[in-house]
């Protein structure tokens, strides 16, 4: 009956730092209320039942309010219904009380009331319990001066002082009942958050190490890896400057246009890792084959790419979505290892990419016969800037990049090697049609 109202009442929490505290304590609140609500009716009815018309119209009255408190609950009032409650019931207990006396057992009824001061209202705001807190004070003050004897019924009959004790003695446990479980359940709900919340500083800490370390890595290497190439650039310039023969100052330009497509692809590496992290994933329909005839292309300009055989098997029983721009970083850069560390003192060097599209995933594996890695560096080859052989002139972040970007799209990698011969990469990566 009441989700809806509990619903309406998130938007009175959007300033609070705590909205399920603030939910928890409404349901609870409203909990109280249905609970007010019967309890005040049964007695009532056991009032009526013992010929009592005042202390009945005050119980009919007190349960009225209690109404009224949950028809505001309802209708997404969150704070004045909690005064409705606390005062009916405190004005009630005070005027029956004062007819009933000391002996009814209404006197019960104010132990749990004060349990019901932290059930409805936020102990952090310590002024209004304390207030709340001192006109409970206040009123068992004034009925034990007053002696519970300001409109003391002397017609009350023992038997019925033992029933209305009696049922204001259930009325107190169940009430004290529900503020225990109260407890509990907030003290479990924060074991759970402060759980959740270790975990989110535990995995902010590793990611924050990881940063760091990789920022570290990044300053030193990309000062090196910048300069090495503009270095080399200005030396050849400087040797062509006096060099007269024609042929000779053509081979340094070659040289020249090799260190800038270095320095190039340097550049755009970091510029990928950049992209990665921050672009949005898009979905887009996939062509392996064009992308990767495409990538070959561009790939011409690397030494010993033409003497790279490269086979493709593309078995694809389902149309395959995902971040192309994304895709086409994961095959450049492994294509370009291929092509950089191939092993060119074998006779034959080649590069199987077999593509497998189904359903709901893509898996690509790819296969050459280069140099290998080996097993003690199958795991630090995902690391920035590492570099498992000095075969090639890679700047170590291929595989760092492919890692990081696969993770992106929600996939998966494997590599297994056998060193001096072959090198095998598996990448599963889910279908995002």
């Amino acid at each position: 009956m009441f989700y809806k109202q509990l619903i309406r009442a998130r938007k009175n929490f959007r300033n609070s730092q705590d909205i399920k505290g603030e939910l928890t304590r409404l349901w609870f609140s409203i909990f109280i209320g249905v609970f007010a609500t019967m309890a005040s009716l049964s007695l009532a009815i056991f009032d009526l039942y013992n010929h009592r018309t005042i202390i009945f119209c005050v119980d009919i009255v007190t349960t009225f309010c209690y109404i009224i408190a949950l028809v505001l609950f309802y209708f997404g009032q969150t704070r004045l219904p909690k005064y409705i409650i606390f005062f009916s019931g405190y004005i009630g207990i005070i005027i029956n009380s004062s007819f009933l006396g000391i002996n009814s057992g209404l006197t019960y009824l104010w132990f749990p009331y004060v349990c019901g001061v932290f059930i409805l209202f936020d102990i952090k705001k310590i002024k209004k319990i304390i207030t709340l807190l001192a006109l409970i004070l206040l009123a068992i003050a004034f009925l034990e001066y007053t002696e519970y004897q300001l409109f003391h019924d002397t017609s009350l009959s023992k038997i019925n002082t033992k029933y209305y004790t009696f049922l204001c003695y259930l009325i107190s446990i169940a009430i004290l009942s529900i503020y225990i479980y109260t407890l509990h359940y907030a003290n479990e709900r924060y074991k759970n958050r402060i759980t959740i919340i270790n975990k989110s500083l535990r995995n902010s800490n590793s990611n924050l190490r990881k940063v760091n370390h990789e920022l570290d890595s990044f300053v030193y290497k990309t000062s090196h890896d910048l300069r090495a190439p503009l270095t080399s650039l200005l030396g050849l310039i400087e040797i062509a400057k006096i060099e007269k023969n024609v042929d000779t100052i053509k081979q340094y330009l070659v040289l020249c246009e090799k260190s800038v497509f270095k320095l190039d692809s340097f550049i755009i590496d970091i510029l990928n890792i950049s992209k990665n992290e921050r672009q949005e994933i898009q979905s887009n329909e996939i062509d392996f084959e064009i992308l990767i005839s495409e990538i070959l292309l561009q790939l011409e300009y690397l030494d010993n790419s033409n003497r790279i055989e490269t086979k493709i098997i593309i078995n694809d029983s389902d149309t395959f979505f995902s971040d192309k721009r994304r895709i086409n970083i994961v095959l450049n850069n492994l294509i370009t290892n291929a092509i950089i560390y191939a092993d060119l003192s074998k006779e034959k060097s080649f590069l199987d990419i077999r593509i497998v599209i189904n359903k709901g995933n893509c898996v690509l594996t790819f296969l050459d016969n280069g140099i290998g890695i080996k097993p003690l560096d199958i795991e630090k080859v995902y690391q920035m800037f590492y570099r498992a052989s000095a075969a090639g002139n890679g700047s170590g972040l291929g595989l760092y990049i492919v890692k990081e970007t696969v993770a992106k799209l929600n996939g998966s990698i494997a590599i297994t090697s056998e060193y001096g011969h072959w090198t095998s990469i598996k990448i599963t990566l889910p279908n995002l049609k």
